[in-house]
């Protein structure tokens, strides 16, 4: 009797009760990076790490885990936490959302290892205070204040193989006095743009044309622009320019048929353009033209100055019986549209007018074929791709997965200017060659002319270099989360550039490095695929450290981080 008793005590006393703590606690303090005052009212949550990869500066709250308000001494306290693993955040106004274990312009913090039941207490979030940014629009003639002008920030964005892409971070109106203002800007870069995109549409009633979009200090070309550089807590007043007085352009031509040297049948021409000021995901069209079937020709106008890039569909969707057929009159066959691929053309505006441009119409298809191999290893090519990167908005890209034995073959090939990408090459090799029609054609575009058979043969090695990286701040303390990139002294070998984050103990390691002398960058700025900023490299420049990696060598750096 008395060890059932005894069974039953252990029973409740291991049977969770009401209001008794089953999971985690985690507790600390939410504190501003300036002052290190206490910052009451912020939210503080946790994110899973697998599904948030990299912190934004908008993150929110998701899901059922525990969150908890900060008090007056900025402290909070997470109750029943389930264990795992966590990425703890803050997020207050006026401030940028960042993580616990986060250091000073870091990029990501640690994430946290919670075990059931456990108490983890002295935990920090170090807010950085926004600041703002103010200014004046006035009229190029007159220097009067403008009212009713559209002002945006944007920031640049980089993809994978250095494409460059704007993403707006604040857009607001000018007041009647011509003045503007941005307040609560997260710390960073940016450019400053006023005006609206396409000069098709008069602004607030304005006659059309008037203005173009001007960036700061003044200029209609945004690679001569100067960024406008946001501090914590900081005001950036005072910033006057002139709007750039409004020109149009003017582009015509003529589309031949490379097959009959005859104008195609029909044909559909569209005119793109990168936006600076807008969408990033969206690429604007900003007209069609009239296509003239007899002479060939079409014909833009009134167009803003920029680069565009010139859509040219050949063919129509017709009966099908009469695609292919040569026509009564002697012009080209009808090309099934559906079937076809535009040709894309860059044409660039900035300065003048085009006029007489040459279109040809393709009159078949290009394929390309041949070998992935791996010098001093063994792998198996069907388990790596690789990319030909339309070099031109608007055409397609091929991503191409070898077979077992390495060989590969793509057919219906654009003709076009392809970038080779090997995203994820073999742990330890690099790219050591690419030959395209006997051309070795590694970090250069790939010219794929229409109607031609090429054959690419790429070489990987697997005795890449290495490089051993550590990351400290001037007291020598290990910095985690700081990016860090490796800039080949050959800037346009876009293919060798590298970046990424340091790790809990401010470490990271390169792989497979193609042999060749390097810049090592660490940054508190830096962001993802910075190395493909010129601005950026450039501010930080000085503070790298040059190092030559030889082939199947380790080299070890020890870096100093820069708060500049």
């Amino acid at each position: 009797m008395k060890r059932l008793g005894l069974l039953v005590a252990l029973v409740l006393l291991a049977w969770p009760l009401p209001g008794r703590q089953s999971g985690a606690i985690l507790a600390g303090e939410v504190l501003r990076t300036d002052t290190r005052a206490p910052v009451q009212g912020a939210i503080v949550f946790l994110r899973d790490p697998s599904v948030v990869q990299t912190p934004a500066v908008n993150l929110e709250p998701f899901g059922s885990l525990p969150q908890a308000t900060t008090d007056s001494n900025g402290r909070f306290s997470l109750q029943n936490v389930p264990a795992g693993r966590y990425r703890l955040f803050a997020k207050a106004n006026g401030y940028a959302t960042r993580e616990s274990r986060q250091v000073l312009g870091g990029f990501a913090g640690v994430p946290l290892e919670v075990a059931s039941g456990e108490v983890v207490r002295d935990l920090s979030v170090g807010l950085i205070p926004n600041g703002s940014v103010s200014g004046l629009i006035r009229d190029p003639r007159t220097r009067d204040p403008l009212g009713g002008i559209p002002v945006f920030l944007t920031s640049p964005s980089y993809d994978t193989a250095g494409g460059r892409r704007f993403r707006i971070v604040g857009k607001t109106t000018t007041d009647g006095a011509g003045r503007y203002s941005f307040s609560d800007v997260v710390t960073g870069s940016y450019y400053l743009a006023a005006g609206i995109e396409g000069l098709s549409t008069a602004l607030n009633g304005r006659k059309k044309n008037e203005f173009a979009v001007t960036y700061y200090p003044g200029l209609s070309d945004i690679a001569a622009a100067t960024r406008v550089d946001v501090r914590p807590a900081q005001e950036t007043a005072g910033l006057v320019f002139d709007l750039v007085e409004g020109e149009s352009r003017r582009l015509t031509g003529r589309i031949v048929d490379v097959t009959t040297g005859r104008p195609p049948i029909a044909a559909t021409l569209m005119l793109l353009y990168q936006s600076l000021v807008g969408d990033p995901d969206i690429t604007p069209l900003v007209t069609t033209a009239a296509y003239d079937e007899k002479s060939g020709t079409f014909s833009f106008s009134d167009l803003e100055p920029r680069e565009y890039t010139l859509s040219v569909m050949p063919g129509v969707v017709g009966p099908r019986e009469l695609i292919g057929q040569t026509q009564l009159d002697g012009s080209s066959p009808l090309i099934d549209q559906s079937a076809a691929k535009p040709v894309v053309t860059v044409v660039d505006l900035r300065r003048s007018d085009a006029d007489n441009l040459t279109i040809r119409v393709p009159s078949g298809k290009a394929s390309v074929s041949g070998t992935v191999r791996l010098e001093g290893g063994a792998f198996d090519p069907s388990r790596v791709q690789f990319v030909l990167r339309a070099l031109t908005i608007g055409d397609q890209s091929w991503t191409v997965r070898p077979k077992p034995d390495g060989s590969f073959e793509v057919n219906n090939v654009k003709a076009a200017d392809y970038r080779l990408i090997l995203p994820n090459p073999p742990q330890g090799a690099y790219v050591k060659q690419a030959l395209f029609n006997g051309v070795d054609v590694v970090g250069s575009p790939i010219r794929i002319l229409d109607g031609t058979e090429g054959k690419l043969d790429i070489v990987l090695n697997s005795n890449g270099g290495r490089a051993q990286i550590v990351v400290r701040d001037e007291r020598g303390i290990l910095m985690p989360g700081i990016f860090t990139g490796l800039i080949p002294s050959t800037t346009e070998r876009l293919d060798l550039y590298r970046g990424e984050f340091t790790g809990s103990l401010g470490e990271l390691e390169f792989l497979g490095i193609s042999p060749g002398t390097y810049r090592v960058l660490a940054s508190e700025a830096g962001y993802p695929l910075a190395y493909f900023d010129p601005t950026f490299v450039e501010r930080v420049r000085q503070y790298g450290t040059v190092v030559t990696v030889p082939e199947g060598a380790r080299v070890q750096v020890d870096l100093k981080i820069n708060r500049h």
